[in-house]
């Protein structure tokens, strides 16, 4: 996906989804700073022009809602 939608070569491909890769995290949340890798990469593909702010793309309510009622207790949480 990511060499389609970048138009990589698959050498680069693989480099930038070990680079982004790094961006999630264990909990299923993604930092901020993951994030705007994210959307950097995207807007260099031209999918996006509008600058997107993390807090109106990401909502961890659900998510966490439901490593609550599953009684998740990792030491990363």
């Amino acid at each position: 996906m990511i060499r389609t939608w970048f138009k990589l070569d698959p050498g680069v491909a693989v480099e930038t989804y070990d680079l982004a890769l790094k961006a999630y995290s264990p909990d299923g949340e993604v930092k901020e700073n993951g994030f705007r890798l994210s959307m950097d990469l995207a807007k260099l593909s031209g999918k996006f022009e509008k600058e997107i702010v993390a807090s109106d793309a990401m909502d961890f309510t659900i998510l966490r809602w439901a490593r609550s009622d599953l009684g998740w207790q990792s030491s990363f949480l």
